[in-house]
């Protein structure tokens, strides 16, 4: 018995629209990775050429060059800025409380993690870090 083979043609798969989508797929996730950002403290970089502004009801909090507190213009003992804080965020009676810290630029790193110490012990306060506009 003799068996003769049939000559096929061969068979093409378009590959084409699949990179297409492929192409498309990447370009999404890519701009939905960029849009999601892990639960961060919030700053300011200094000399921002942005402008964001923050609400009216805002506690403000100051730390000179001599390394003194300032709560809204008050002058406040290290050992009584919680207290302090606490009062000023308490007055606002802001039902999402804003602390806006202002430091001077030669203030080691120390004086800030304090304040953002008590923003942490309170929980529910945001805390911003005030910058000069940049050019």
């Amino acid at each position: 018995m003799k068996f003769e083979r049939r000559r096929t043609e061969a068979r093409e798969v378009s590959a084409g629209a699949l990179t297409d989508i492929m192409f498309f797929l990447m370009l999404f996730f890519l701009i939905i990775s960029t849009l999601t950002t892990p639960s961060v403290i919030k700053l300011f970089l200094p000399s921002s050429t942005s402008k964001q502004s923050v609400s009216n009801a805002t506690t403000v909090v100051s730390i000179n060059d001599k390394f003194e507190y300032y709560v809204d213009d008050r002058l406040t003992p290290k050992e009584n800025l919680t207290a302090a804080v606490v009062a000023a965020v308490e007055d606002k009676n802001n039902p999402e409380p804003v602390v806006m810290l202002r430091a001077d630029k030669t203030v080691p790193i120390e004086y800030v993690v304090d304040v953002f110490e008590i923003g942490k012990k309170l929980k529910n306060v945001k805390i911003f870090i005030a910058t000069k506009k940049g050019s």
